[in-house]
């Protein structure tokens, strides 16, 4: 059999576009091969051709929203931090890159949310990759590993929150910019929340002359 021909991959996408459909309605615990074979309209025989099971189908959803989110950081957000002080507003498009990474993604990740086995925890391996990249791109210090907990932390409650809900993704960005602005001001011992607000209008004010918050 053929794993690379077209015929075989389109079978592969109906039944990982099966398990994503029926995610939202059948717990994983619950759900059977029978239940992804009636959605996706596949004997027995031909799912078995490709998958041993369901397990397998969502390590497959969540190896390829790896590979994406690699893909962002990695890649994608380096780049555009590299071009930085050509781009004032680099943080903006920043933003759309996360924003277009969970609309493009959203029902597939919703669909292994909640999965967390040996092999199958997509916020995990997140947090994860997050920490150890935070460790080894900064020096070492006695709270190094602590702040990557709270960063990777931060970042994996944001993907947790849009996923479960997905109006959230209408205000992600100015979210993302003023939960920056509020940890920096924290940082600094400005914890007052009238002096906040002044300071995200200031820096608001900076990166955007002619908007306003």
């Amino acid at each position: 059999m053929n794993k690379e021909s077209l015929q075989y991959r389109r079978v592969d996408k109906c039944i990982l576009n099966a398990f994503i459909k029926i995610s939202p309605q059948i717990p994983f615990e619950k759900m059977t091969v029978q239940d992804i074979l009636d959605e996706a309209l596949v004997s027995r025989y031909t799912f078995y051709a490709h998958f041993h099971d369901k397990y397998e189908v969502a390590e497959r959803i969540q190896d390829e929203l790896y590979k994406q989110f690699l893909l962002l950081t990695e890649e994608r957000i380096p780049s555009i931090e590299s071009q930085a002080l050509a781009s004032p507003r680099h943080h903006s498009v920043i933003d759309k890159e996360i924003v277009t990474f969970f609309r493009k993604n959203e029902a597939e990740m919703r669909a292994i949310q909640n999965i967390h086995t040996e092999t199958i925890d997509f916020t995990q391996k997140i947090k994860d990759a997050l920490a150890a990249r935070y460790v080894a791109s900064n020096e070492a210090r006695p709270t190094l590993a602590l702040e990557s907990l709270v960063y990777c932390g931060s970042v994996t409650a944001l993907i947790d929150c849009t996923i479960a809900n997905s109006d959230v993704l209408e205000n992600l960005s100015q979210t993302i910019f003023e939960s920056h602005v509020r940890v920096m001001a924290y940082t600094v011992g400005l914890h007052d929340k009238k002096e906040v607000e002044k300071l995200l209008k200031i820096v608001e004010k900076m990166l955007h002359p002619s908007s306003s918050l």
